[in-house]
């Protein structure tokens, strides 16, 4: 779960997240982006799936660039108020979990970075969850 509040699909009496990445508001795209510097830097996307399913040339340099360590986890800590240790492991856990999915509202879109949020959770070749095969397996 990836929200600054604490809302119901965080805890209740049908379900539990593994995982709250309590963001601060407006850091999105860096969320998103140190979720993808994990999948792609510890190699857990699903090589067979992208090429099958998207543009290989066009992964291989959003890999680069994801690949940056201004992305990782450590360095966007600071800004997003998200604990490094705990990002990696909600990245690892998405990218090794089974199937999984991504829902998100105006809370993602509303906002001065929510096209370039919106991006980075839905362009296949920039998704974590497709990049990891698992929300559209």
């Amino acid at each position: 779960m990836i929200d600054p509040r604490r809302i119901d699909l965080v805890k209740s009496a049908h379900v539990r997240a593994a995982h709250h990445l309590q963001l601060r508001p407006g850091t999105n795209v860096a969320v998103v982006s140190a979720l993808a510097h994990v999948i792609v830097t510890e190699e857990l996307a699903n090589e067979t799936f992208i090429r099958e399913r998207c543009d290989w040339d066009e992964y291989l340099t959003y890999a680069d660039f994801i690949r940056d360590p201004r992305h990782s986890p450590e360095a966007t800590e600071a800004l997003t108020g998200v604990p490094a240790a705990e990002l990696r492991k909600a990245a690892r856990l998405f990218a090794t979990g089974g199937n999984g999915s991504i829902y998100y509202g105006l809370g993602v879109t509303e906002h001065s970075q929510g096209t370039t949020a919106v991006m980075g959770i839905a362009n296949p070749r920039c998704s974590p969850a497709t990049s990891a095969a698992r929300a559209w397996a």
